[in-house]
């Protein structure tokens, strides 16, 4: 194989590392929720991503999922419906994964949620 060939892959291969060892990843909900609530400029709407980001800054999965589906039924735009779902999938994945890393919490909250069937996992 020329030079030319070897050059890019081995330059995608150090790329590749470097993000594995830096811990690049999806952003947790709360992050995610932050970066939506300039979608929530006003209303009652707003305080309500506000107590949902300050859960999730807590691991408060279920006050938040609680509040996400209030949210839902609060009449929101198209944009901030988009961002509501958005929340909650992201909140999804965060507490499956916490839970099966032995967090106790999220293994709780796992299962009330599943008890109390407000998410379909």
């Amino acid at each position: 194989m020329p030079i030319e060939m070897k050059l890019p892959i081995r330059l995608a291969a150090v790329v590749f590392a470097l993000m594995l060892i830096a811990g690049c990843g999806k952003p947790g909900a709360a992050a995610v929720a932050a970066s939506h609530a300039g979608l929530f400029p006003s209303g009652p709407l707003k305080g309500d991503m506000a107590i949902v980001i300050a859960n999730l800054q807590t691991n408060g999965y279920v006050p938040a999922e609680v509040t996400l589906v209030k949210m839902e039924r609060e009449n929101p735009d198209a944009r901030q419906l988009l961002a509501i779902h958005d929340t909650m999938i992201i909140l999804k994945e965060q507490i499956r994964a916490a839970a099966a890393s032995g967090d106790i919490n999220a293994s709780n909250q796992f299962k009330a949620f599943v008890r109390t069937n407000w998410i379909l996992f």
